[in-house]
């Protein structure tokens, strides 16, 4: 069936869950961050990393599908190709969060129906994150006039330093299964090798979600001794995949944001065979941050 634009607006029910402790550590090894402060539950509350909001998001946007008027089959050609979250407040073991997910924007794409989704994530009421992505659903047609989403990408600031290189990043032929589970995130295409074979894909693919924590946390721990609290955005593109067992060559540039402390950083992750698995990335840091 085709996306109809009058879509726009749909939304699904609020998706809650708490954040404890072993969830949170759980989230930061399926992503082999090895930061000490994110499992260190001696002194209270411990700071947890913001693509843990993968998972209420995925929950939402799964309500969301059940609206949109597609067959299984559609759904399933399905594939996010942006991602950008933008921290409010810096993420704690103890929160609950609520996430509600809302279609922002319906339009045609070359390739198919390109459809963005913005997800609201709040704590106590307040708001504490919210997450745009664009999906493009292959081979489906649109119907309607087209509503694009009206975003506001990240600007990249002037004066940055040279390009550095962080090395490989490791893809162990577990990478897959130990985020889906860590994560909660299961979507058998990423971890079955006979549903993925089925789907033509090469092997067995590691989520973009994670890919893009794995480039976040190598950058964090080379930046900010591991701790994640200063993350205020993380934005960027996911173009080639990455296989596993596999690696990832990632490089990164600095800029200082109005003489502050505050910075921001563009990235690129590059696959062995040295596609751009995600593009585009920028992530942004703010001058201090406390879990208070």
């Amino acid at each position: 069936m085709p996306l109809s634009t009058s879509i726009v607006g749909t939304r699904s029910a609020p998706v809650d869950c708490l954040l404890d402790n072993r969830w949170a550590m759980n989230f930061a090894a399926g992503i082999d961050d090895r930061s000490d402060v994110l499992y260190d539950t001696r002194n209270g509350p411990i700071p947890v990393h913001p693509i843990f909001l993968a998972h209420p998001e995925w929950e939402s946007q799964k309500q969301l599908m059940e609206l949109l008027g597609l067959s299984i089959e559609e759904r399933g050609r399905g594939v996010q190709v942006t991602h950008d979250s933008q921290l409010y407040r810096p993420l704690k073991s103890g929160m609950t969060l609520s996430t509600e997910a809302i279609v922002v924007g319906v339009e045609r794409h070359r390739a198919g129906a390109w459809s963005t989704v913005q997800y609201d994530t709040k704590a106590d009421g307040e708001l504490v994150a919210r997450t745009t992505v664009a999906v493009i659903y292959r081979g489906v047609e649109v119907v309607g006039e087209d509503r694009p989403a009206h975003l506001v990408a990240a600007s990249v600031q002037a004066g940055g330093n040279g390009m550095q290189t962080i090395g490989t990043l490791d893809l162990p032929s577990t990478a897959c299964h130990l985020y889906s589970e860590c994560a909660r995130i299961w979507n058998p295409i990423h971890t079955d090798l006979d549903i993925a074979t089925a789907a033509g894909l090469p092997g067995l693919i590691l989520h973009g979600t994670a890919t893009l924590a794995r480039a976040v946390s190598a950058i964090t721990n080379r930046l900010t001794d591991g701790d994640p609290t200063r993350i205020s955005r993380i934005s960027g593109r996911f173009q080639a995949m990455a296989i596993v067992p596999g690696s990832l060559q990632l490089t990164f540039q600095v800029y200082p944001v109005n003489g502050l402390d505050a910075q921001q950083v563009t990235f690129t992750a590059l696959t062995a065979s040295g596609e751009k698995a995600i593009g585009g990335g920028v992530l942004e840091l703010r001058s201090n941050a406390s879990l208070a």
